[in-house]
């Protein structure tokens, strides 16, 4: 592994692992308030969603860093960042007041 490629698996699972934290310890009402504005989920789905997703943010950041089940961890983490690209764009195109 080259040093840049070390460097960046850092960064990204420090990122993840900060954002999966900050939700963890803030009130999971306002994660849930977040899921909401974007408008996407049923009612029945956003709490599961809001409890869970900061789980795998932090587990699979944790992974990447320390290298445990690396190639999985840095997929996981890709489809999270492409669905919330993916969300952000619709979001946008709808006009939807995102904060």
């Amino acid at each position: 592994m080259t040093s840049l490629t070390f460097l960046m698996r850092i960064i990204l699972a420090g990122v993840f692992i900060y954002s999966g934290f900050s939700k963890l310890i803030a009130p999971v009402e306002n994660f849930v308030a977040v899921i909401e504005s974007y408008q996407f989920l049923k009612p029945p789905f956003i709490y599961p969603i809001a409890f869970a997703l900061p789980w795998f943010e932090l587990i699979f950041g944790t992974f990447l860093l320390t290298g445990f089940l690396s190639r999985l961890s840095a997929a996981m983490l890709g489809f999270f960042s492409m669905l919330f690209i993916g969300l952000l764009s619709r979001s946008l195109f709808l006009k939807l007041p995102i904060t």
